[in-house]
């Protein structure tokens, strides 16, 4: 299986100065491709990134169980991006009157073929068809998703499905400024430190899925990863204050 780069949007999560974003940090889609969606109440935008083999469609149904949660807002990204609404049965998503999707990148890794795709919207885009992100009380939010076995979702049907339950976690408290975290040496061999002003309660490493593949409990001053194998992480930052921070780190 190809290694997905879940890049996504860390570079703006990671960098932000006053707590107005909720995200679902990087969450792994059974074993094919991951997504990642962020709420900005600031600007009023929800972001979706995706990353997946650029062989195959990916698509996501919105506070849906399964096919059969008739008119559920559906994104699918294929050889177009497409905002679309579930049936209630196993046929194709409808396609709505209007796409209220916008396109921020679309790229495809020529190393390993992985393909990243990042869309916006509003919040609440006002049309009844689209699923409309409460910041201010969401904290979870069922989903269902596909893989197709090409990248035109109007004539292929998927290679696998599944649901989950995304969780929301606040990267901050609106008005108060969180500490920035600057990691090194980064790349690395075999280990690194955490430079912060602030209290860390513990690390959570994800793989470039979205897998978990190491957690560290507790701050400490030397983190070991000796045993990962190379390649791209996402360090989940934890502190005392239950603020989190997303950043990424390379291990040579």
């Amino acid at each position: 299986m190809k290694k997905l780069l879940l890049s996504l949007v860390f570079t703006a999560v990671s960098t932000f100065s006053f707590g107005q974003i909720k995200s679902t940090g990087p969450v792994a889609l059974g074993s094919s491709f991951g997504l990642q969606i962020d709420l900005n109440s600031a600007t009023n935008t929800a972001t979706f990134s995706f990353a997946g083999p650029s062989s195959g469609w990916m698509g996501v149904g919105l506070d849906a169980v399964g096919m059969g949660s008739g008119g559920k807002d559906c994104i699918q990204v294929g050889t177009s991006i497409a905002d679309r609404r579930l049936t209630g049965s196993q046929s194709q998503p409808i396609t709505d009157t209007t796409n209220n999707l916008t396109l921020v990148s679309n790229n495809v890794n020529p190393n390993n073929g992985v393909r990243t795709v990042i869309l916006t919207r509003p919040l609440n885009t006002a049309d009844a068809n689209d699923y409309t992100f409460d910041y201010a009380t969401i904290t979870s939010l069922p989903i269902i998703y596909a893989l197709g076995n090409s990248t035109d979702f109007t004539t292929s049907g998927h290679i696998t499905k599944g649901s989950q339950t995304l969780t929301f976690t606040t990267l901050g408290i609106d008005g108060q400024e969180i500490k920035a975290f600057s990691i090194y040496p980064n790349p690395t061999f075999d280990s690194f430190k955490i430079q912060t002003e602030a209290q860390i309660n513990g690390v959570v490493i994800y793989d470039n899925v979205g897998k978990m593949v190491q957690k560290f409990e507790q701050a400490t001053d030397n983190y070991d990863i000796s045993k990962l194998s190379k390649g791209v992480y996402f360090l989940e930052i934890n502190t005392v204050a239950g603020q989190k921070s997303y950043e990424k780190i390379v291990k040579e």
